[in-house]
């Protein structure tokens, strides 16, 4: 599914969740740090441990879904789960669908924030603005 293999590394005390005492800071406990199933996998080197929460069913199933709903940045949380739907012909689990439904319905000009957010994020744009519009209106019809 990956074009290619991606590390993501940094201090354990620095992901959001452990910080905000969301969940207690462990390799374990990772996996159920992050906002989508796709990313909830994480590996120990040194052990050869894999830690992981539904993410091999969410490839399987290529189904995307929320494991921790909690996000600080609810717009890049919606434009990621587009982009990784329209990139890998991913499905939207009900709770995904909610939770964009939720943001595009409470932001105040949801369509040029997720276009700002994603030349913030990415650097460039990864979708038209009416891409993403057509996105997200399927996910809700």
């Amino acid at each position: 599914m990956a074009d290619g293999v991606t590390l993501d590394i940094w201090a354990l005390g620095e992901t959001w969740a452990f910080k905000e005492g969301l969940l207690k800071a462990s390799v374990g406990n990772l996996p159920r740090s992050v906002f989508l199933t796709i990313d909830a996998v994480a590996v120990s080197i040194s052990s050869r441990t894999v830690y992981e929460y539904r993410f091999f069913e969410s490839l399987a199933s290529k189904r995307l879904d929320i494991v921790l709903a909690k996000n600080p940045f609810p717009a890049l949380a919606v434009l990621r789960s587009v982009v990784l739907r329209r990139r890998y012909d991913l499905k939207f689990s009900k709770e995904l669908r909610d939770y964009i439904s939720y943001f595009w319905r409470n932001s105040k000009d949801p369509l040029t924030e997720l276009d700002e957010v994603q030349i913030s994020h990415y650097g460039s744009r990864l979708l038209r603005k009416d891409d993403l519009e057509e996105e997200i209106e399927s996910c809700l019809a």
